[in-house]
């Protein structure tokens, strides 16, 4: 009797162990530990270099029947909007000269009147997910460069996705 409840305790902290327990989410998914596949390590001090055209989605990061709906470009910085004609997914890319000067703006990014969860992609990042509407926000920075992928309509994990999808063009 003592064994089999050894071996039920055991598996309930096994069990525990491996799916976690949440802070916010949607189906009880903690977001600070996402399922994304870990990018490489990129030395936190290091200027990205590239340019904000090179990170950002394009059409054929897409399925048939989006559409480039407004672009927006200047040397350091990149907006483009895509459409379905229900969904939308806005992705604005910021390079900056110095890391201090992103990590100002990503504080200033952060909403003082809305709540917010962490998550894996940059160095530092948060998920936002607007009350009154079908709106979320993924803002991140990973060194000098801050992204903001803001969609409409589409789910939080497919947003976080879309986020990835930027942090890992970081890295190529």
């Amino acid at each position: 009797m003592k064994k089999m409840m050894l071996i039920t305790l055991l598996s309930l902290i096994i069990i525990i162990s491996f799916t976690g327990c949440s802070n916010l989410g949607e189906a009880g998914k903690d977001f600070s530990e996402d399922i994304f596949f870990p990018l490489p390590a990129l030395d936190p001090t290091t200027t990205i270099t590239k340019s904000a055209k090179e990170m950002t989605l394009s059409l054929n990061d897409f399925p048939l029947g989006w559409q480039l709906e407004k672009r927006g470009l200047t040397g350091v910085s990149n907006r483009r909007e895509f459409t379905n004609g229900t969904q939308t997914i806005q992705v604005k890319i910021n390079v900056f000269p110095t890391i201090e000067e992103t990590m100002g703006h990503y504080s200033s990014a952060i909403p003082d009147n809305l709540s917010f969860d962490t998550v894996s992609q940059g160095n530092e990042g948060i998920v936002i997910a607007y009350p009154t509407k079908p709106i979320y926000r993924v803002v991140f920075r990973r060194n000098n460069v801050l992204v903001l992928v803001t969609t409409t309509s589409i789910s939080l994990s497919e947003t976080l996705e879309w986020a990835q999808i930027v942090d890992e063009r970081i890295f190529q």
